[in-house]
């Protein structure tokens, strides 16, 4: 894993819930990086947070 990665996933799990899913929902639409998003998911997964309806992709 690379190092911002790691640094990143760090970052994530000081955020607030609703902050991680907000990020989620920006990451997506200005569509950052598929492996930022990822790790946003995992760090939500993690939580047990569900992704919000609205946010899914089919």
């Amino acid at each position: 894993m690379k190092r911002g990665v790691s640094r990143k996933r760090y970052e994530m799990e000081n955020m607030t819930d609703d902050l991680l899913i907000e990020s989620y929902e920006k990451a997506r639409k200005y569509q950052l990086s598929e492996e930022f998003i990822v790790l946003i998911e995992q760090e939500m997964n993690r939580r047990n947070i569900i992704v919000p309806k609205h946010l899914m992709t089919n």
